[in-house]
Parts: structure tokens; sequence; C-alpha cells
């Protein structure tokens, strides 16, 4: 249980890191002034640079948590929940993954000018961006393993540290 405890203390930990970044930027939808030909360059900066694979990826991803949920809060088997949630829910995902891509490349054009996201794209087509997206998947992999060791550290010793307090405070852990 301990275990389990410092798991998710440590992927809070993790995901509220992301919150203050996410917080501070308005949705795409709500940003104006955004130009056709800005929408055009974000989207072929999203081309060169992979994007629309990574949210495919994502959506297959996103799927899987949701299937390794559902099947724990109903005590179903995992594969044939996956089964169930690639048949029914998966399709209606990636038939409506365009409009993520449509709001992601708006993202890219609220940030960058259509200069920007030439050389973004140009850069991503020369040999070292190449190289640079290639690695990325590893190195994204590395990074989240890092990232998880030092959650599970920082949570083992605030728990440590503030473990009767919760504990006084009606926690168990």
């Amino acid at each position: 249980m301990r275990k389990l405890a410092l798991c998710g203390f440590g992927l809070l930990l993790l995901s509220g890191l992301s919150a203050p970044v996410a917080a501070q930027s308005p949705a795409p939808e709500s940003r104006p002034g955004i130009s056709a030909e800005q929408r055009a360059a974000a989207r072929e900066l999203m081309e060169a640079a992979g994007i629309a694979g990574q949210i495919q990826q994502m959506a297959t991803i996103a799927s899987h948590n949701m299937a390794e949920a559902l099947a724990r809060s109903n005590g179903r088997d995992l594969a044939a929940t996956l089964r169930v949630i690639d048949e029914l829910i998966l399709p209606e995902m990636v038939a409506r993954l365009p409009e993520l891509t449509d709001t992601v490349a708006d993202l890219w054009a609220s940030h960058f000018s259509v200069e920007d996201l030439r050389a973004l794209t140009e850069f991503n087509r020369s040999p070292l961006g190449r190289r640079v997206l290639a690695l990325q998947p590893v190195m994204t992999a590395q990074s989240t393993t890092l990232g998880k060791v030092w959650g599970k550290r920082i949570a083992e010793d605030a728990l440590a540290k503030h473990g009767a307090t919760l504990r006084a405070r009606g926690f168990k852990l």
C-alpha cells in the first residue's frame, strides 16, 4: 500500500508541474488574430515535426489509460476491456483527431510568427532537425523515467518528514 501511495504521490507531483504552465495560457480557440498564413505555416511545421503522428499516439495512450481505469474500477479483465475501448472509443477519438490537430496548429500559430514557424519547419527538415526528431521519443522516455525516479524520491522524503502529520489528519499511508 505504501508503494502505491508513493507512486500516486509521485505522479501527482509530476502532473502538478505542468498545471501552472497550462493555467497561464488561454485555450487556443480564445486566441484571436491567427492568420490563415500562420495556420498554414503551423500545419506545415506539424507535418515536418511529426506532431500529427504524436497526436495519434496520444489518443492511443489515452484510450489505453481509459481501459485500465475502467477495468480496475469495474473489476474486469484488462485485455477484454481494452478490446471494447478499441472497438467503441478509439474510433471516435481517431475520427475527431483533426479537431485536435487544428487546435494544436492554432496553438503553435498563436506563439510564433510565420517566419518563426517556417524557420522551425526548415530546421525540422534539416539533418540535425531529423536527428532531434528521431531522438525525441528516446529522450522523452528517458526524461519520464528520470522524472518518476525524482518524484518517487521526493514522495519518500516528504512522507518520511510528514507521515505522522498526514496520519494524524486521517490519511492512510
